[in-house]
């Protein structure tokens, strides 16, 4: 066991490129155009990573808050108004890659989550 303790693992190298993919995500989070599956594969990736030095991240189940949610259906519903259909298609795709079903109905845009 003393030996393997001997062997330079990179420890340091390994957790600056996990630091180094979070401050990507983050910065990539706040651009004004974001695409849901990118984030979400990110996320994954630095969960497989950090697993790596015994670290499990807090779930949160990789949903969207309702609000934001709603946020994003008021965005694409101004789109449609404008006729601007490739990004109401594209707020539509990002949401679905999310687990998130859009169900336009007389009274308005609904929404309901799917079982991934």
């Amino acid at each position: 066991f003393t030996e393997a303790m001997d062997d330079d693992i990179n420890v340091q190298n390994g957790i600056t490129v996990v630091y180094e993919l979070v401050k990507f995500a983050n910065v990539y989070a706040q651009q004004e155009a974001v695409k849901a599956a990118a984030l979400t594969e990110m996320k994954k990736l630095i969960a497989e990573l950090v697993s790596i030095f015994g670290v499990k991240l807090a779930s949160s189940d990789n949903e969207l808050n309702d609000e934001h949610i709603q946020a994003l259906i008021d965005e694409r519903n101004e789109a449609r108004k404008n006729k601007d259909f490739t990004r109401s298609d594209q707020i539509r795709d990002e949401l679905k890659a999310q687990g998130i079903i859009l169900e336009d109905t007389p009274q308005g845009t609904r929404f309901k989550r799917v079982k991934k």
